[in-house]
């Protein structure tokens, strides 16, 4: 019998009360995958039925026809390849803004002690005590007329990458994982004549590639599902992002809610697969930072 490395053990495993513990926490891991993954999927089955079907009663669990004619159709209506493109772009940016900014910030924090360090990272601490209705109007209010510059941000992804670089809980995250790496390692190579830029570069950033890893993944997940600050500032239909495309489209009176599940379905697919095949880098990245989800 293969031997348990969990919190259950072969000899408590025989036990008759253990084994309705095993079984009973299986049966509710179970239940709770299902009041997870059905939703999804009745909304991917449902995109590719009828309209007529779609109303049908009694509902039906599986499409008497599968109508893959309504994709090409939603392409080309909605554009939905351009609307691709711009949520894509749109999320890389927030994805550089969050390693680069954050990642600095976190560094400079944890491993070069400037001076005030500790009055900075109390400040961050602290905006978690802020509600963010309370920012939400000075906010807009400078996208509309930047600061000094006076430069209007609006229908520009400038202000939504300038926002996903004061990422308090990022800079914690980067800050907790850069605490765990060896100070020997980085006082012997600045022996051996490296400044902080060649530790940044050579030594550091080598050796944070699962927090890095975590935190893109992270990033781009939360960038593609924002609606809230893109539908604020992406008014031009030529930059706007899916969400705010499948929120508009609701305003089509000629448009069936199939068309919409179908739109929906199209707008989950890609974060799905990205969670799916590096999960694995996400707990890693939590594990080695010292934040336990």
């Amino acid at each position: 019998m293969k031997e348990r490395t969990g919190i259950i053990s072969n000899v408590n495993y025989k036990k008759g009360s253990y084994k309705v513990i095993y079984w009973s926490i299986i049966v509710l891991l179970v239940i709770m995958a299902a009041i997870c993954i059905l939703p999804v999927a009745w909304v991917l089955i449902s995109s590719v039925k009828s309209l007529d079907e779609f109303y049908s009663v009694p509902p039906t669990i599986l499409p008497r026809s599968f109508h893959f004619e309504a994709i090409p159709e939603l392409f080309s209506r909605y554009d939905f390849t351009k609307l691709y493109g711009n949520t894509l772009l749109y999320c890389a940016g927030c994805v550089l803004f969050n390693i680069t900014i954050n990642g600095l910030m976190g560094y400079s924090l944890s491993k070069m002690k400037v001076k005030g360090g500790v009055v900075v990272f109390t400040i961050i601490l602290s905006t978690y005590m802020l509600p963010t209705t309370v920012c939400m109007a000075p906010v807009y209010k400078n996208i509309i007329k930047f600061p000094i510059f006076g430069f209007n941000l609006m229908n520009s992804y400038w202000p939504l990458w300038m926002m996903c670089g004061a990422s308090a809980y990022n800079v914690i995250l980067f800050k907790s994982f850069f605490d765990d790496l060896p100070a020997g390692l980085l006082e012997a190579a600045k022996l051996d004549g490296c400044g902080d830029l060649s530790v940044f570069t050579r030594i550091v950033l080598p050796l944070s590639k699962p927090i890095i890893a975590t935190v893109a993944i992270m990033a781009f997940s939360g960038a593609w599902g924002d609606f809230f600050w893109p539908y604020m500032i992406l008014k031009d239909n030529n930059v706007q992002t899916i969400m705010v495309k499948i929120y508009a489209m609701q305003q089509d009176t000629q448009m069936g809610i199939n068309t919409l599940l179908l739109a929906i379905t199209f707008s989950i697919i890609p974060p799905a697969i990205l969670f799916v095949f590096f999960q694995k880098h996400i707990m890693n990245g939590f594990t080695m930072s010292g934040i336990k989800g």
